[in-house]
């Protein structure tokens, strides 16, 4: 049997609402050669049985039914499944432009890129949409790795095109028992290897729905997302030392980690010791090269005090706040 160009990947779960859109995206792409794997992660409602209704309409559809396990697990029985050249996610509540495989694989070709980074579109509400644009001086693995620690690149899969062969032979598998942020600790994995090659287009295909389906695979917020997060810190700083300097970029995924801890109303204090045993200089290496406004300013200031803990809070308290308003 001859292998697709594309594995398109699609953990699904709660998303009956949202699914037509996602796959009707998918199937009306002007690219043709790719296989459509949709992970049916044990979801209560129609949405296993919708994922049966397209297979039984369209050969390039594979459905995998398995028992509920969360996104991981859906995502890597996907990748377990998946034949093409390269694999690509999308997430069941979001939707893609056509010509989004056509013109992403020819932009990889011309690049002979291994990993291939596109912008994409933020949908906040109805009325609200924002392109989010991946930024880098230099595209080298290296530090496409610097920027997914500090959050300058994006750490979702969904606006990547990625060679299997390179995650096959980096024998990256995805953490067990980690639903939030899975993808983030994919993308680090990956982007140690510097052998790979990796390029950016200047285009958003990807629509990221942020409002239309709380209860899906993606979106339900729980405080255990906290301890996923901490969990792809841990995994993700294993022998990091030997891909090159990286430890200042530990306070910057611990800042990250505060602040989902409280958006998620987390009542554990477990992520407060990790800043308690943060080395003084990670703390201020990380204020110092995030993108602050310039009123943010003062938490260095802070920090440089010695109250990182009010510091840190500052941050996640004017962060929380400027996403309200779409301003950061």
């Amino acid at each position: 049997m001859v292998s697709p160009t594309f594995s398109i990947i699609v953990p699904v779960y709660n998303a009956e609402n949202s699914l037509h859109r996602c796959v009707d995206s998918i199937l009306n792409q002007t690219f043709t050669d790719f296989e459509l794997i949709l992970v049916d992660d044990g979801s209560p409602d129609n949405s296993g049985k919708i994922c049966d209704e397209y297979s039984n309409t369209d050969s390039r559809i594979y459905v995998c039914h398995k028992p509920n396990g969360g996104v991981g697990s859906a995502r890597q029985a996907g990748h377990d499944r998946a034949r093409g050249e390269f694999v690509i996610h999308v997430d069941p509540d979001d939707w893609v432009e056509s010509q989004m495989l056509e013109e992403m694989l020819a932009a990889a070709r011309k690049a002979e890129a291994d990993v291939l980074i596109a912008d994409f579109y933020a949908h906040y509400n109805p009325n609200h949409t924002i392109i989010h644009k991946e930024v880098l001086h230099d595209f080298r693995p290296s530090d496409v790795l610097a920027g997914l620690l500090m959050g300058d690149v994006h750490g979702s899969l969904c606006n990547k095109m990625i060679r299997r062969s390179a995650i096959q032979n980096n024998n990256i598998r995805f953490l067990d028992g980690v639903n939030f942020c899975e993808d983030l600790y994919i993308c680090i994995e990956l982007m140690k290897d510097n052998s790979l090659k990796v390029a950016h287009i200047n285009k958003a295909y990807y629509h990221y729905d942020m409002f239309c389906n709380q209860s899906s695979i993606t979106k339900s917020y729980t405080q255990s997302m906290v301890n996923n997060f901490e969990a792809v810190i841990d995994a993700a700083f294993v022998n990091l030392d030997r891909y090159g300097d990286y430890q200042s970029h530990y306070g910057s995924m611990v800042v990250r980690l505060q602040h989902y801890a409280f958006l998620s109303n987390c009542k554990k204090a477990r992520y407060y010791e990790c800043v308690d045993r943060l080395p003084r200089r990670f703390i201020l290496q990380s204020l110092k090269t995030a993108r602050l406004s310039k009123e943010m300013r003062y938490v260095e200031q802070i920090a440089v005090k010695g109250y990182f803990r009010l510091g840190l809070l500052i941050h996640i308290l004017y962060t929380a706040a400027m996403k309200l308003f779409h301003q950061v």
